[in-house]
């Protein structure tokens, strides 16, 4: 691609059906096809004209350092990733979206979706009590070292990944008063892939015991960690969430059905798991690990793990007194 800057007037038009082009008062909304400048390596500034609606992926595989969102209305994920940019501007007359902090948010604060990565002037230590949503990248990479948002309950795809983080927690729910409904509304919390990756000054960190979910690689290369893992209601355990750390012992849940091999570290020596049926692992060549294991499971499943494909290499296979199983 040689294509290093474009202008979208009114005459560039997708054709995307799910996003219609016209209001009821019968005013047009220009919007962009989905991948139409895909993988445009070359591609670093756009300035959006009138451009209205730019949908997921739009701008897919692209190294994009400069915006001007102009009037856009709605700005999709996976267009563009802070770490890239240099600068971003919109129009004074947006009333969707509005750069505050450094940050790009929509109006009401309640997502914040881009920052400046590459000249990034806003705080260090992030306080709000009025963000929701922290978008996919948004601080990739930057030296964010804490955050207090009590309100979030979606944070994206590696979103504080490779920053100056020391803590960070792992929550099922919260609970947030609304003040348009005048009532407490629980929100079930949500986390990207690698949200937490390789963040070097992590030291410590929490999990629920009541998290039923985990993204893959959460806490990837995080190296500093070494308190021991206790995942107990989460049934499929995904790859990689303890990569790459200085954890060595872990303790599944009942409800445990599947773990990925790669989801703890080679230095990995103890595992406690209190599911009766051995879960189903998703084996990959660097499983060396597990022969240098003390695994601990019920009672009286000794037998099915040591006979087990995976579980059986253990260096040895426990009962555990103080629990049978079902």
């Amino acid at each position: 691609s040689v294509l290093d800057w474009y202008k979208l007037s009114g005459e560039n038009r997708g054709d995307y059906e799910s996003y219609p082009n016209q209001n009821s008062n019968g005013v047009y909304y220009y919007y962009l096809s989905k991948n139409l400048f895909a993988n445009c390596t070359a591609l670093n500034t756009v300035d959006f004209g009138c451009i209205k609606v730019v949908i997921p992926n739009t701008f897919a595989g692209c190294n994009i350092e400069n915006i001007n969102l102009g009037g856009v209305t709605y700005l999709g994920e996976g267009n563009f990733a802070s770490h890239n940019l240099n600068t971003f501007s919109i129009s004074s007359y947006n009333t969707n979206y509005k750069i505050e902090d450094n940050i790009l948010k929509t109006y009401d604060g309640k997502q914040w979706l881009l920052t400046t990565g590459k000249n990034y002037t806003g705080a260090t230590v992030l306080k709000n009590d009025t963000v929701e949503v922290i978008g996919s990248q948004l601080f990739d990479g930057l030296p964010i070292e804490s955050y207090d948002l009590p309100k979030v309950y979606s944070i994206g795809y590696r979103a504080f990944a490779n920053t100056n983080l020391k803590k960070a927690e792992i929550k099922a729910n919260i609970k947030v008063y609304n003040e348009e409904y005048m009532e407490t509304i629980e929100y079930s919390m949500s986390y990207g892939a690698e949200a937490f990756a390789d963040c070097k000054k992590l030291e410590e960190y929490s999990i629920d015991a009541d998290v039923t979910k985990l993204p893959k690689g959460i806490f990837k290369n995080c190296e500093l960690l070494t308190e021991s893992a206790k995942i107990l209601e989460t049934k499929i355990i995904p790859a990689d969430i303890f990569y790459g750390t200085g954890i060595t012992e872990f303790t599944f849940g009942e409800k445990v059905e599947v773990i990925n091999e790669s989801a703890m570290p080679n230095g990995t020596t103890d595992i406690t798991i209190y599911a009766s049926n051995p879960p189903v692992v998703t084996e990959t060549e660097e499983a060396e690990y597990i022969s240098n294991v003390t695994l601990v499971v019920p009672s009286s499943c000794v037998d099915l793990y040591s006979d087990h494909s995976f579980w059986g290499r253990a260096k040895e296979v426990v009962a555990n007194s103080d629990y049978e199983g079902h």
